[in-house]
């Protein structure tokens, strides 16, 4: 998250100092802070979770070239509202005859239509991809579809035409551009790709979660 003070934008982490020294009825726990610290420590010099562990699920890119970064970029603009008000009625999609749900529906349905020859991670495709199309691309095993496909294609076309106008058709230029810094690469997000500014006001502060 970061917050906008006057024409100053603070990231993540003193966003997190601003509110915690200004919020009245949420408090950070700093013992639960130190206690969660702790555990992640734990899981990660016991290995028990590495920066591995991602690529191990059977959805994830295996190698971390182009084609993934692009898939990551694209799967990470549509991550948003995967459920419905009831539980009991889900989108789900099938992939490698394995059903999913929630983001792993999502998941499942971009390795669909990539197996089936869809340029999905390609913006040139889902910078004017139609609704039929993007409806056939995320299409359920169940009566209940994936929510919000008119706010997926309306972000999809966005940040689409911002990669080809701007970037030369790929995030992976976007990451070229930041040195290696994580970031100048927020700080290039949220100032070309507005989908990504989750905005709200804070004690008269224009803030935006990410």
């Amino acid at each position: 998250m970061s917050v906008l003070i006057g024409m100053l934008r603070l990231f993540p982490r003193e966003s997190a100092e601003f509110i915690t020294k200004n919020a009245q009825d949420v408090k950070v726990s700093t013992v639960g802070v130190k206690k969660l610290a702790d555990k992640i420590q734990e899981v990660f010099s016991k290995q028990e979770y590495t920066i591995k562990s991602w690529k191990e699920h059977e959805l994830n890119p295996k190698t971390m070239d182009n084609k993934a970064i692009d898939w990551i970029f694209f799967t990470d603009s549509l991550n948003f509202s995967f459920w419905g008000d009831d539980e009991n009625k889900k989108c789900e999609i099938s992939f490698n005859n394995k059903s999913y749900f929630g983001w792993w529906a999502f998941c499942a349905a971009v390795n669909r239509a990539l197996k089936e020859g869809i340029p999905l991670c390609d913006p040139k495709y889902y910078s004017i991809m139609t609704e039929e199309q993007l409806k056939y691309i995320f299409r359920s095993d169940t009566e209940i579809e994936m929510p919000l496909l008119e706010k997926r294609l309306q972000v999809a076309h966005e940040v689409g035409k911002v990669l080809i106008k701007r970037f030369g058709g790929s995030f992976v230029n976007c990451i070229n551009q930041c040195e290696e810094s994580a970031q100048k690469l927020l700080k290039l997000i949220i100032e070309n790709f507005p989908s990504f500014r989750d905005e709200a006001d804070f004690m008269g502060t224009r803030g935006v979660i990410q």
